[in-house]
């Protein structure tokens, strides 16, 4: 059985803010040491910006070397195909199922977002 270890707002969190690049690390560690296949890192919030995504894949990147990594995104702010294409600059080449959740949107839990993008708007971006 393959496990898939998920960071939950890896790029910020509407109820605490900035969610430091230290503490996802830690988490990842964590996850790499009790046998995880992958590592899923999660904008819950639709917090990212793309500049960001950059500086958390390249910091988890390091730490994790080959391992399989894959992202769930969030198009609160409008950011999700740019973070999508911060990803893809990264070297993130998770297939097209893997970019999950670029749909959804929790707009319920954080004022003034905006309606999702659709996955299928990322395909022209691979």
């Amino acid at each position: 059985m393959r496990v898939r270890a998920g960071v939950m707002n890896a790029f910020g969190c509407a109820y605490e803010g900035t969610v430091h690049v230290s503490r996802v690390l830690r988490l990842v560690r964590a996850f790499m040491k009790r046998g995880a296949d992958e590592i899923c890192l999660a904008d819950s919030s639709g917090l990212a910006n793309p500049l960001q995504m950059e500086n958390v894949l390249a910091r988890v990147r390091g730490e994790t070397g080959e391992m399989e990594l894959s992202l769930h995104l969030h198009n609160t702010r409008g950011l999700g195909l740019a973070n999508v294409f911060s990803a893809l600059r990264q070297g993130l080449r998770s297939s097209i199922p893997r970019w999950e959740a670029l749909g959804a949107v929790l707009s319920f839990r954080v004022p003034g977002a905006t309606s999702p993008r659709k996955t299928r708007s990322s395909c022209s971006m691979r």
